[in-house]
This record gives structure tokens, sequence and C-alpha cells, in this order.
């Protein structure tokens, strides 16, 4: 009998068959090491980002009164914790690794009363870590998540982004809410920020002054929050005489038939948390629109309220009032909110003034101000301001506001 050379087609299938197992098991055990490998090294980014978030926190402490900290997300809103985004450590050099993947977090909690020390939020858009106190022991899954809880410690970012429409997506708008709202930007590149101030309240037969409107151009990051308050129209002097939201000052002396409407609120855009009226690091202020002051009664003579100015307070008479901040004076008529507010006039017909603007950020480019007909002009890049005597309701570039404030943004383009 013949020997046989070779296989038959059987044993070879036989053979191919095991082959592709042998390989499937390898490749199965190779992906579940490399996928290990990089777990471990995702773990180890976390906690070097964690030491960093320390390390900021107690060098930057010990320098700056207060711990008042430069790249804090929410310092202050939280007690006795300190939000840093991954940004601020690879700018400062906390860490050495500049990976554009990675969006994250770290909570430093300080003081008494703290069960941590740190705790830290971090994606590369694979794996998360979910405000781990220890990262090598997060399970570091794929899940699903957003950029906005990872640069903000977890904390709730709801209102983040504003109204936007179909029709324009890239232009987002905040009408006036009466608090402090938040925008994150969806993409790093060139933004125009746009904010109009709050007329000043009305009084009988004559008007509040109308709220002034700055623009400016500006870098932002997508770990970048920005803080918006947008400035509310005083009350009139026939219904509360409040000074509006942002630094509206109280009209309304009651007095020698002397009445008043109160200030306009001023509306700013930051990267700080906060309202003007308070002694804030205005280093962080981007843009302000001034709001106008409130309309008045004289003992029968009337009096529109003086409205916002430019680069410094509209009104003849009144002044800057540094010790005031933001905060417009209280008085017969309330004085409209401003970088500084304005004063009042509790001893003459004259109205209450309106409150100054701001573009004099130098992060900032392709800025000015509008203010109403009559008011202080310049032609200086940080002061750059044109009176007009263009007036609406609704909010239009280059226009003088009536009723509550306004701000938006836009995205222009990297």
């Amino acid at each position: 009998m013949k020997k046989k050379n070779g296989f038959t087609l059987v044993e070879l299938l036989a053979v191919l068959v095991i082959l592709i197992i042998i390989l499937t098991i390898a490749m199965v055990v190779t992906k579940k090491q490399i996928e290990r490998a990089r777990k471990n090294a995702f773990l180890s980014e976390a906690l070097t980002y964690a030491n960093a978030g320390y390390d900021k926190y107690s060098n930057d402490r010990s320098h700056k009164m207060y711990g008042a900290i430069d790249d804090d997300l929410y310092h202050g809103s939280v007690t006795n914790h300190v939000c840093f985004n991954v940004q601020a450590h690879l700018t400062d050099k906390y860490v050495k690794k500049s990976d554009a993947a990675y969006k994250g977090s770290v909570d430093v909690c300080y003081g008494t009363g703290c069960t941590y020390t740190t705790k830290v939020w971090l994606t590369d858009g694979e794996s998360f870590i979910d405000g781990e106190e220890d990262p090598s022991k997060s399970v570091a899954v794929k899940t699903a998540f957003t950029t906005e809880y990872y640069n903000s410690c977890g904390v709730a970012t709801t209102g983040i982004g504003g109204i936007s429409t179909s029709e324009a997506p890239n232009v987002i708008n905040f009408p006036y809410t009466g608090d402090e709202q938040q925008f994150l930007p969806g993409k790093t590149g060139l933004y125009k920020i746009e904010v109009w101030g709050a007329q000043g309240g009305s009084c009988d037969f004559v008007h509040g002054g109308y709220g002034g409107y700055s623009v400016v151009e500006t870098t932002l990051y997508t770990d970048q929050t920005l803080y918006i308050n947008v400035g509310g129209q005083g009350g009139t002097c026939a219904n509360g005489k409040q000074g509006g939201y942002n630094g509206g000052g109280t009209g309304g002396c009651d007095y020698n038939n002397e009445l008043g409407g109160g200030g306009g609120g001023l509306t700013h855009v930051a990267t700080k948390t906060g309202l003007l009226s308070k002694p804030v690091n205005r280093d962080y202020v981007l843009v302000v629109a001034g709001g106008g002051g409130g309309g008045r009664n004289h003992r029968g003579n009337f009096s529109d309220g003086a409205s916002a100015g430019g680069y410094r307070v509209n009104g003849v008479g009144h002044k800057e009032q540094a010790a005031y901040y933001g905060q417009g004076e209280n008085g017969c008529a309330g004085s409209g909110g401003g970088l500084f507010g304005a004063s009042s006039d509790n001893y003459s017909p004259n109205v209450s003034g309106g409150g100054s603007g701001f573009i004099g950020n130098p992060s900032t480019t392709n800025k000015k101000m509008m203010c109403f007909t009559g008011c202080s002009t310049s032609s200086d890049a940080a002061t750059k301001t044109i009176d007009t005597s263009n007036v609406s309701e609704q909010p239009i570039s280059e226009y003088v506001k009536q009723g509550d404030g306004h701000a938006r943004i836009t995205y222009i383009g990297e």
C-alpha cells in the first residue's frame, strides 16, 4: 500500500481552526494586557493631578490673602473647598504631561471639618474617575460623561450655555434672570461677548436712564467657566423704587415731594463668580455695561435719569464712587451700577448718575462701548466709547438698552 504524503484537507482545516483559536486567545489576552496598562497609566495620571491640585493650593495660599486662588472654579460657593481644572495644572507647570484628551478637575478640601484632602474627576474620553479620594481604587470603566461635569468637580452645571436657536446655534443669549448664570464653551476659539446694562426706573412722566452697551472679543477654552450677571431694571417711583439686580441704587426719599426710581443694574462677564458691588478682584472682569440712573420728580420738576456712561460715570456733578465698588448710590433717585457705581445728589434737581462700563481687560480685543447721546466719549482702545441715539428694548448690537439688561456670547471661530 502506497504511503500518503502531506495532510489531507480535513487535517489542514483542523490545524487552521486550532491556529485561529490560539491567535484569538492571544489577541484577547494582549488586548486585556494593553487595556490594563492603559488603565493603570490613566489612574497614575489621575493621582498626579490630585497631588498637583494640593500642591498648587498650598503654594498659592502661601502668598494670597484668605486663600484666594487664581484658577479655581467655585472658591467661596462651597465652604472650605477649592476646585482646580486640569488646564490650570498644565499652565502653571504642576504637571509635565500635556494631553488635550484629558478633561477634569481636582477638589481640595482645607480647614476644619474636612473628611478628605483631595478628590479627582478625570476622563480621557474612554475611562473616567468620578470624585475618587484614592484614584488607585477607581474602577475607571468606559461610561457616559459630560465635559461640564468633569470640569466643575462634580458640581451640577444646569443653566450653563444660555439660550441658542437652531437658526443661530453659535449665538448664546443670556436674558435677565435675577441670578448669576454660567457659560462653558463647547469648543476652544475666538468669541465675541456683548453686554447691555439695565435701564433705571421711571418716575411719573419721566424715564430712567438707558443701559450702556459694551463689546469685546477674546479667546475662550473648553475648561474655562464664565460667570454672567445680567442687570435688572430699577423699580419705578410708584412701585418699590428698588435698585435693579447687580448694583442698582435704591431711589425715593419720600420727603419734600421728592420721588425717584431705582437705578439700573450693570451687566458683566467675568472668569470669577460674584457681583461687582462686592470687593472682588477686577482682574477677572472681561467686560461691563453700566446701568442707567432712576428718573426723578423733584418737587414737581421732572428729570429723566442719566444714562449709563462709557469709561466714566455719566451725569453732571456725579463721580465714580470707588468705596461702593460697582454699587450705585442710594438717593432720591437711585444711581446706576457699573465698574464703579455712580453717585446721587439728594440736594438738587440733578438726576442720579448712570454707571460706568469697562472694556480694559488686556486679554480682549476689538472692543468699544456705546452710550446715549451726551455721554463721555473716548477713542482709546481700552476705553473706546461712542455716543448714539439708537435705543431699543431688544438687545441689538451697538444700541443702548431699555428695560432689563442682557448678555450675548457668539462663537466666531478657531
